[in-house]
């Protein structure tokens, strides 16, 4: 089970440490975007996002191996899709555990550091799973996460160096209580009433000039 990946990772890891003995850069995985309304049979698309890369220079992601833990019985996989930032790689992903709500995805671009630096920004998508909502009840939510206990948790950058990572953020997948607004609706809402409030307001000026006109 991710026999390639894990060799190239562990030996990338083994050659810094013993020549300089410390660490590259700290980054951090998340889910774009954080937050999702769906109901039953709706489906729900999540990029898997690593961020504190260089911009226009190193450290830039040159592999990775997460597992990926959701509720099987509230959502269900459908598929995955590892990101194009990593331009031609290796896949050694596994979804025979999806049964038991465990994803575990692994990568390993094959493309020279220089070119990952050119192709690659500060926030790098990993990759992209669809879930169908199978039971969400009305006014719960499902988590979508990181597992930070697995013991083949790795982040390596373009020279295949480690990168400490320094945080994790999931994904909530929501089912909101009817009648419930959406978030954008709120914002509107309370944008209409400020400005209905300001022309209430502007009233009673105009018709005090007319009268003393």
């Amino acid at each position: 089970m991710h026999t390639q990946v894990r060799q190239i990772v562990i030996a990338g890891w083994l050659a810094p440490l013993f020549f300089f003995g410390k660490l590259a850069a700290a980054a951090e995985i998340g889910f774009a975007p954080a937050v999702q309304d769906a109901s039953d049979g709706d489906r729900v698309i999540l990029d898997i996002m690593v961020d504190g890369l260089g911009e226009d220079a190193g450290p830039s992601l040159g592999a990775f191996d997460i597992d990926v833990m959701f509720d099987a019985g509230a959502v269900g996989f459908v598929s995955y899709t590892i990101g194009a930032d990593l331009g031609f790689f290796l896949d050694d992903s596994d979804t025979s555990t999806v049964d038991s709500g465990v994803i575990d995805l692994a990568a390993s671009s094959l493309e020279d550091p220089s070119t990952l630096t050119a192709i690659q920004g500060a926030t790098v998508e990993l990759a992209t799973i669809v879930f169908d909502v199978i039971s969400l009840p009305e006014a719960s939510s499902t988590v979508v996460e990181i597992d930070p206990d697995d013991p083949f948790l790795a982040l390596s950058d373009e020279d295949f160096q480690p990168l400490v990572i320094n945080g994790f953020s999931d994904a909530r997948i929501r089912n909101p209580p009817a009648g419930a607004p959406a978030p954008g609706s709120i914002i509107l809402l309370a944008g209409g009433w400020v400005l209905l409030n300001g022309v209430n307001r502007d009233k009673p000026a105009r018709s005090s000039r007319r009268r003393g006109s």
